[in-house]
């Protein structure tokens, strides 16, 4: 920003115009503008002595002369004045002279065609991070600062020229009587000097500056047209205006053109006028002109490259603040995830020193965050844990590995508790293990738990082992006899004629053969939940298997005057099974159809379906049986459960055959369903994934 307002300066300084202000206030403008470079302490110049070789103080700002002309003394003694003025370049260098304090110099030479014109002096407190572009600066400042200087000196020159026009037509008569004396004074003169017979318009003597700049001899220019020798920037001008300066061109003898300025004053000599044209060459302010012009392009379009590298740069910047605030922001959700976890956190130094814990430490061992820093974590050893097994943890972490395990600690009131704890190495980006991070959660709930479920379960075992005696007891003390009595009894129904005999025999045989078949259920219920019984799955055709069930059941149907059908949708139907399990299911489903449906139908249905991405093989077993209501139809899956229950229900049996058939279903991987209506009938569906 501070460059760019003494850029600023430099260019409202480059576009003023030097009419109605001194030499003095030019020059201190001049310096003024210096006040706008970064550090800027003081500027000085130091002109050329006319007559001899030296420079004096012109004007300085800011510090005083003495100072100043101090500082031009260490400068001109240290040979740093004399190396810029030979190299006529802009030199800078650091130094100790004002004030004590370490200054930036920069000298800064004023160059013209015929050498140099002075020096200018400049001290900054620090050296600016863009030296060269302030060097640029400053270097187009000088040069248009001592244009100015030098166009100044050359108005003074014309006013001069102009107040001895007014002598020469005040003194004409006597410069008449006296020519050799007047030409000598033109010929003094460094301007050029036409003069000029106003009727012709033609050239009637010259001096030797003007002949220099035309390259021609005097008398090779007088009784030319003055035309002929000048090319007005207007080329539609051609008349004189008198006493008045304006710029122009002047053609060469080769040809070439030089720009000059040039002042016309009229003289009347016996009743004769005439036009005395005076000029001096301007080539070298052009060259500086042009020179300051193409700076300025060449600056503006620095100024527009800086521009823009400073948006890219501050569009770079902007988006690094953004990932660091946005990196900032997860930081801080780690720490609060990390303050807050509900297991304890602990971070050790790679000697195991502990660095961090969250507040769940602190809750879970009574130890406050001052009373574990730089502490070993070794203050919670319970002495559980013996050497080897500690070895082991740090032989994990030394080879860059987790360890996890559990273990006992002891809290700082001397209580134990159980952790399951995960110690792991934390690297940094060039993956060198920089700490160790352990996170610990209290189990010691979990360890009781685990304590009275092992207990259960010990007990549990227990009574499974009571239970599978107590039914092996059973199932010898209770089929064994039971065999008798049903054997007996159909000695006796062959044997007994009697009618009353017979129906009591019959009854025996009935109800022996009903308690039978309850027995045979519970056994096989307590058979199927076995969690050791290991079942061997084989290919099974469904319908194969489903006309054997037909045909098992058809006596049973005929007693009850009921049809049983079979429907085959598809033969090829294949499931995988265990074979008796499978017959024993759908025979259980039959056998309920057949059961709770007096004088209908059961339709036993094989088709299969796609479900889910999935083939299935449906089995349905249909009745125009009694129905089960809706809130029932969950229960009739319960073990010993049926929806007449009691001493008043309609129907004998324990109740397992649809547990026993769901139980095998889940075995075969399968789904079971119902639906069903009162008085409407039931339909059952077992669904089993098809084979091919």
């Amino acid at each position: 920003m501070c460059q760019n307002s003494y850029y600023d300066a430099v260019v409202n300084f480059s576009t003023k115009k030097n009419d109605g202000i001194t030499y003095d206030e030019m020059i201190s403008d001049g310096l003024c503008v210096f006040n706008k470079i970064p550090g800027f302490i003081s500027a000085s110049l130091f002109l050329k002595s006319s007559n001899k070789i030296d420079y004096y103080l012109k004007d300085s700002t800011c510090i005083d002369h003495e100072v100043v002309q101090t500082i031009f003394n260490e400068l001109f003694n240290n040979g740093e004045i004399a190396k810029s003025i030979n190299d006529k370049e802009i030199s800078g260098f650091d130094e100790n002279i004002y004030n004590n304090q370490h200054n930036f110099i920069l000298i800064l030479p004023l160059i013209i065609q015929s050498g140099i014109a002075g020096l200018i002096i400049l001290v900054i407190d620090k050296k600016d991070s863009d030296f060269e572009r302030l060097k640029d600066l400053c270097k187009i400042h000088s040069n248009y600062f001592v244009l100015l200087l030098m166009n100044y000196d050359l108005y003074s020159e014309l006013e001069n020229l102009k107040m001895t026009d007014s002598k020469i037509v005040h003194y004409s008569k006597d410069i008449v009587q006296s020519t050799k004396e007047l030409k000598k004074i033109l010929d003094s003169i460094q301007v050029g000097i036409l003069i000029i017979d106003k009727t012709s318009n033609q050239i009637i003597d010259v001096n030797k500056a003007a002949s220099k700049l035309f390259g021609l001899g005097k008398y090779e220019l007088i009784g030319t047209l003055v035309q002929e020798h000048f090319v007005y920037n207007d080329e539609g001008k051609n008349h004189i205006t008198h006493n008045s300066s304006e710029e122009l061109l002047l053609k060469k003898n080769d040809g070439t053109f030089i720009p000059i300025i040039k002042t016309d004053a009229l003289i009347s000599v016996a009743n004769e006028e005439y036009t005395i044209k005076s000029f001096i060459d301007i080539t070298e302010r052009k060259k500086m002109e042009e020179a300051l012009h193409t700076a300025h392009i060449e600056l503006e379009h620095r100024v527009e490259e800086r521009t823009l590298e400073l948006s890219e740069a501050n569009k770079s910047l902007q988006n690094e603040i953004t990932d660091r605030i946005k990196a900032e922001k997860d930081l801080l959700k780690i720490y609060w995830a990390v303050h807050q976890s509900p297991a304890a956190v602990i971070i050790t130094d790679l000697n195991g020193n502990i660095e961090y814990v969250n507040p769940k430490f602190s809750e879970m061992t009574g130890y406050k965050y001052q009373e574990v820093i730089n502490q070993n974590p070794k203050i919670l050893k319970s002495g559980e844990m013996n050497s080897e097994e500690y070895k082991n943890i740090w032989d994990t972490l030394l080879d860059g590995r987790e360890w996890r395990g559990e273990y006992r600690n002891r809290k700082k009131d001397g209580t134990l508790y159980w952790v399951s704890s995960s110690i792991s190495p934390v690297r940094s980006d060039n993956r060198d293990v920089t700490h160790y991070l352990s996170v610990q959660e209290d189990i010691t709930e979990r360890k009781h738990f685990l304590e009275e479920l092992i207990i259960t379960k010990q007990q549990a075992e227990k009574s499974e082992k009571l239970k599978s005696s107590l039914l092996a007891n059973m199932s010898h003390e209770i089929r064994t006899p039971l065999i008798g009595i049903l054997g007996y009894s159909q000695i006796l129904m062959n044997e007994i004629h009697e009618t009353d005999l017979l129906n009591m025999v019959n009854d025996i045989y009935s109800s022996g053969n009903r308690l039978l078949k309850s027995l045979n259920n519970v056994l096989f219920l307590s058979h199927i939940e076995n969690i050791s019984i290991e079942i061997e799955l084989t290919k099974v055709n469904v319908v194969e298997e489903l006309e054997r069930c037909i045909l098992e059941n058809n006596k049973f149907a005929m007693e009850k005057e009921t049809s049983l059908e079979l429907n085959i949708n598809k033969k090829d139907l294949y499931v995988e099974v265990e074979k008796d399990l499978f017959n024993h299911a759908i025979g259980n489903l039959i056998d309920n159809a057949l059961k709770y449906t007096a004088k209908g139908s059961v339709l036993v249905i094989a088709d299969y379906a796609l479900h889910n991405g999935k083939n299935w093989v449906i089995i349905k077993v249909q009745d125009t049986g009694i129905g089960i209501a809706k809130d029932d139809q969950k229960k009739i899956f319960e073990a010993f459960r049926q929806v007449s229950e009691g001493y008043s229900r309609n129907f004998e049996g324990c109740g397992l055959g649809l547990t026993i058939t769901q139980k095998i279903v889940d075995i075969f991987r399968g789904e079971i369903s119902i639906e069903s209506e009162p008085t409407k009938g039931s339909t059952f569906s077992i669904w089993l994934p098809l084979i091919s």
